[in-house]
């Protein structure tokens, strides 16, 4: 269900198009365009439209999306949307970025391992890889800001935290 300012039940927005009760929705992702990401065990049809994916969209009014158009065979962990509309999502192989019509992204590179901790304001990644966090550009490449900074992050496992609104990131964690 989607609310209204006032909390009352928002009866534009399509509800119950899944076809059974045993759905279960691991996780959302809001487009800026009003568009929903949605993943998770999603049963085999929404409103009628058959659907084999655990990844699907949804219009801003509550119904498929069927521009979108991946396979996706488990549900999805975190989903990161960048200002240009592409979807950032962990694989088995590290993370891919998805275009707008469901198809992959190419031209990002995929950092082997790679668990996004915070997308950043200006599109950049944190992530996690082998126990270190990283900073990639916003095409996945790395960002190298300060070498030694990043040496004393290896071998270590620290998580993300972000305090108020202050632009700044910080990480936690021990030896």
């Amino acid at each position: 269900i989607r609310l209204n300012q006032d909390y009352s039940i928002d009866t534009t927005f399509l509800i119950n198009g899944f076809n059974n009760n045993n759905v279960v929705i691991n996780n959302l992702a809001l487009q800026a365009d009003g568009k929903i990401f949605v993943t998770g065990d999603l049963g085999d049809s929404y409103n009628g439209n058959p659907i084999t994916s655990k990844l699907i969209r949804l219009n801003a009014d509550g119904t498929l999306d069927t521009s979108f158009a991946m396979q996706v065979n488990q549900p999805v962990g975190k989903m990161f949307i960048q200002s240009n509309g592409k979807v950032i999502l962990p694989s088995t192989n590290g993370l891919v970025r998805v275009n707008l019509d469901g198809t992959i992204d190419n031209t990002f590179t995929s950092t082997p391992l790679a668990n996004v901790l915070l997308l950043l304001e200006d599109d950049k990644l944190l992530v996690r890889s082998n126990n270190q966090i990283l900073r990639l550009n916003a095409d996945g490449s790395l960002n190298v800001v300060n070498t030694s900074s990043a040496d004393n992050l290896k071998h270590r496992v620290y998580t993300p935290v972000v305090v108020g609104d202050v632009g700044a990131n910080y990480v936690s964690g021990s030896e």
